[in-house]
């Protein structure tokens, strides 16, 4: 009989829990851990563990972990221009092993009671050289910002395509960094001509920071 798949996933979450709990990660709910750092605009640096169930063995699944990197202070911006459902967001995320030289969606069969000590260590790796090695090379706001400007290949998807989205993201950004001028001068820059940029621009201008 299964044990289900939250129950298994269980099995390796359960041997994470030290190893991020020293790293000052808090446990929030059975499956995300989260570190806090307020001096950085409220930093938040979640990491999540998911899993899918195998097909023909419902003793097996297969286990993921992701990196996200949220930033209330710059949603609470974004939500004075737009409100949707990317609101609560990262500013980005991936899988552990897309910032690593792997560069893959990191996905691993485990079967219960039977392959964990591999599946710990080969996550465990993952998460050094992936998941920290974002966080180390993206420590605060502005690196990210920076990272963005100098087209940094972890962050493709902001330079990459330049969505309004992604633009709003980043005016945002740059307003909490450096005030709305620098904001104003970025937006007029990067958003096409039109309706949509006319909204952020009228938008900026009546701007004011709250605590």
């Amino acid at each position: 009989m299964s044990k289900g798949l939250g129950n298994i996933l269980e099995e390796v979450v359960s041997e994470f829990r030290p190893f991020l709990l020293e790293r000052q990660f808090v446990e929030k709910g059975k499956r995300d851990f989260v570190r806090k750092i307020k001096s950085d605009f409220n930093r938040q640096e979640k990491i999540t563990f998911s899993a899918r169930l195998h097909r023909l063995d419902s003793n097996t699944i297969y286990v993921a972990c992701t990196i996200g990197l949220y930033y209330p202070s710059v949603k609470k911006i974004e939500s004075f221009f737009i409100t949707d459902h990317l609101s609560k967001y990262p500013i980005f995320a991936g899988s552990i092993s897309h910032f690593s030289e792997s560069n893959m969606f990191l996905s691993l069969p485990y079967k219960t009671e039977v392959n964990l000590t591999d599946v710990v260590e080969e996550i465990k790796s993952e998460l050094e050289a992936g998941a920290f090695n974002l966080i180390s090379t993206f420590p605060t706001l502005e690196s990210i910002y920076l990272g963005i400007i100098n087209k940094h290949p972890f962050l493709y998807k902001f330079y990459n395509s330049y969505q309004e989205r992604e633009i709003l993201m980043v005016t945002c950004i740059v307003l909490l960094l450096y005030g709305k001028d620098k904001a104003l001068e970025w937006a007029q820059e990067n958003f096409k001509e039109g309706s949509y940029k006319d909204g952020i621009i009228e938008r900026l201008l009546v701007f004011e920071f709250t605590k």
